[in-house]
């Protein structure tokens, strides 16, 4: 099975500037356009990403790594990893496994920021005929520091939940 996608920027646009660390929600905020359903349709992804505005290093990935879209050259990226399992508390506080698409905004800081910027990313991505759909997608900010390192889960309205 074949887990590969296409990528597509549809939007990339920095909303505001300086927004205190206090006053920033916990990890990005994610709205999918539809559920992934086996049909190879494009899927619409909005995120509102917090970044911190002290992105000012230059990311690095491996070479074989290339399902990515550069949003800010050589500095911010939006990343797909592939398919991964994650657990998750149902509204029973019963734990599941879901099948995830990670997608991952990456950037490199080199000291935690007291101050962040909002962004306004929009992508589609299409899933290769031989692809089969997931339960749910992940979208992460994806810092070098596992403290400011957050992520969102987003599921279909369908879930068996």
């Amino acid at each position: 099975m074949s887990q590969k996608i296409s990528l597509e920027l549809i939007e990339f646009e920095k909303l505001k500037e300086g927004i205190s660390f206090k006053d920033k929600p916990q990890g990005p905020l994610v709205n999918m356009s539809d559920v992934e359903s086996g049909n190879h349709e494009p899927f619409t992804v909005t995120i509102l990403a917090y970044l911190p505005n002290n992105t000012l290093h230059k990311v690095c990935f491996p070479p074989s790594l290339k399902d990515k879209l550069e949003l800010k050259k050589n500095y911010i990226y939006l990343t797909y990893y592939g398919v991964k399992v994650v657990t998750y508390l149902d509204r029973n506080d019963n734990r599941q496994l879901i099948d995830c698409r990670d997608f991952r905004v990456e950037y490199k800081c080199k000291e935690k920021s007291e101050f962040f910027d909002l962004y306004y990313i929009q992508f589609k991505y299409q899933l290769a005929s031989d692809t089969l759909p997931v339960d749910a997608i992940i979208v992460r900010d994806d810092d070098e520091d596992p403290e400011t390192d957050r992520g969102t889960v987003t599921m279909p309205a369908t879930d068996k939940q």
